[in-house]
């Protein structure tokens, strides 16, 4: 059954913004520069992904307009948790329960201590980490194989831990091939797209072809060669052939 998505209006912007129960955030603004003039079908925006220098995590941010004009930089964690949870108690922030930090619905989300908070971000990301499936992808960029964790993949392809979860996060700038040839990956959409743009880029590189997963075609395949053929050798090797038909369909004498 579909997740019923509910709407409503951002407190502090007079009803220009209203964001959702899903993480989406929409405006009724229309255009830019023309902060008085109101859109009868709202338009959705999308925030972008930011390194929170303070935290030093990744967040979920927006560029909204406020009503005197002046345009502001807000979290979507503290604009859903002032639309839909209200108030928080003193010395508790907004929590993300899987720690997707793009994950910003409200069901994801919940108010805890910051002590808490805290505490989970230095032992439950590595928790995470050791559970996340990875994905084993060759120079043609074909999937090979695949492993419920980043132990076993180190098991399997003789790789330390270490080095494959180095891999894994593309913390390793010079190259995205692993010591043994192949890519790896974690098994989420983010991260494979991010490791197949890097890949593609070196490959190119290369001068390697590949299978183009945008397309699910190979390309940079090598021009047709033209035959190597005399034109000359060829009719005078056809001629005697050709007037012999015609001899006996013409019953002409050449």
């Amino acid at each position: 059954m579909p997740v019923r998505e509910e709407w409503r209006d951002i407190p502090g912007f007079d009803g220009w913004y209203q964001i959702s129960t899903e993480g989406r955030i929409r405006t009724f603004r229309k255009g830019h520069g023309e902060k008085d003039t109101r859109s009868e079908i709202p338009k959705l925006l999308t925030p972008r992904l930011v390194r929170n220098i303070k935290s030093s995590s990744t967040c979920l941010r927006i560029r909204l307009v406020a009503p005197d004009g002046e345009r502001v930089f807000r979290y979507m964690t503290t604009l859903m948790a002032d639309t839909w949870m209200g108030p928080r108690p003193p010395g508790c922030n907004v929590c993300i329960k899987n720690n997707n930090p793009a994950d910003v619905r409200l069901s994801n989300l919940c108010i805890m201590k910051r002590s808490e908070i805290t505490r989970l971000k230095t032992t439950g990301p590595k928790t995470i980490r050791r559970k996340l499936p990875v994905i084993k992808i060759d120079k043609s960029l074909e999937v090979v194989d695949a492993y419920p964790s980043a132990r076993q993949a180190a098991l399997a392809s003789g790789i330390s831990p270490v080095t494959l979860r180095d891999y894994c996060n593309r913390k390793v700038k010079r190259t995205v091939f692993a010591p043994d040839g192949h890519i790896y990956c974690w098994d989420d959409s983010r991260s494979i797209w991010a490791t197949l743009r890097r890949a593609m880029k070196e490959l190119d590189e290369l001068g390697l072809r590949y299978n183009n997963p945008y397309t699910g075609r190979y390309f940079d395949l090598p021009p047709d060669e033209p035959l190597d053929i005399d034109i000359g050798t060829l009719l005078w090797g056809i001629a005697p052939a050709l007037m012999e038909r015609l001899q006996k369909e013409c019953g002409v004498m050449l």
